[in-house]
């Protein structure tokens, strides 16, 4: 029941990832779709939800298996988990080796996405909107990323950033001055921050999940080799039983001939 209810918080917390409004809504952008880090993204996502799935699936057959004595069952449980333990060590593998392309391509995503298509796009705008307001941060590496954007070159916005920069943000307001409260920080740095901080909470749970899987896998193997030898050695007891009757019923069967045979004496 533990694999079961590891694998559907797995399960959750993968379709988190993929379902988050600040991902999916930046990432499905108009440039930003097309970045090849967003296929890494959803490759280690999809992982991960296969993994749940597949844990979630075979907890159950683990649980019916054992309380049935279903040695078939406890075999399939076996090389499902195998194959989940083996999914998670290439997501981890996956996460470290793509770590440092992740950053530059974020960073280079979200510059070229301020620098082209906000203003243009209504759906990169909102998710450069929302990513500001939410992670209170302001362009790529900072409030100057707009001085050269189509958008900060239109004569009304010169010299200005969105609205959704303020500090002070107002629905109502298109722009804000640069002289009102803004936010400073970059939002690269914000957002590799935050895949930084699901990786790790990625790995610590792996971590333990694998230790959790490694002693169901043994624990398991154990049961189904005691349950074989259950089943096997009755049979030969039973096979054991049965020849030695048959061998008692062999002498008895001579020893009543024998005793039958009229005796040489008494025929006087």
């Amino acid at each position: 029941m533990r694999k079961f209810i590891g694998g559907i918080l797995l399960l959750a917390f993968a379709l988190y990832l993929r379902l988050d409004p600040l991902y999916g809504s930046f990432i499905n952008g108009s440039r930003v779709s097309n970045m090849c880090w967003v296929s890494h993204y959803w490759i280690l996502s999809y992982l991960l939800m296969g993994s749940g799935f597949i844990m979630a699936v075979t907890g159950l057959l683990g649980v019916y298996g054992a309380h049935k004595e279903k040695t078939t069952f406890l075999g399939i449980f076996c090389i499902a988990l195998l194959i989940v333990v083996l999914t998670q060590l290439v997501v981890g593998i996956l996460g470290f080796i793509w770590k440092e392309e992740f950053k530059r391509q974020i960073t280079d995503c979200i510059k070229e996405g301020i620098r082209f298509d906000y203003g243009q796009s209504d759906t990169h705008t909102f998710s450069i909107d929302y990513m500001q307001r939410r992670m209170q941060c302001c362009g790529g590496d900072g409030p100057v990323d707009y001085a050269n954007s189509n958008w900060g070159r239109q004569w009304s916005n010169n010299g200005r950033v969105p609205s959704s920069c303020c500090s002070s943000w107002d629905q109502d307001t298109v722009v804000c001055n640069l002289a009102r409260p803004t936010f400073v920080s970059g939002c690269s740095e914000r957002l590799i921050w935050m895949f930084e901080r699901h990786g790790v909470l990625i790995i610590c749970v792996s971590i333990i999940l694998v230790g959790f899987e490694a002693l169901g896998f043994l624990f398991n193997v154990i049961l189904w080799c005691a349950l074989n030898s259950k089943i096997t050695v009755p049979e030969q007891w039973e096979m054991v039983g049965t020849i030695e009757n048959q061998e008692t019923d062999t002498q008895y069967s001579q020893y009543s001939r024998s005793s039958s045979k009229p005796s040489f004496n008494n025929r006087f």
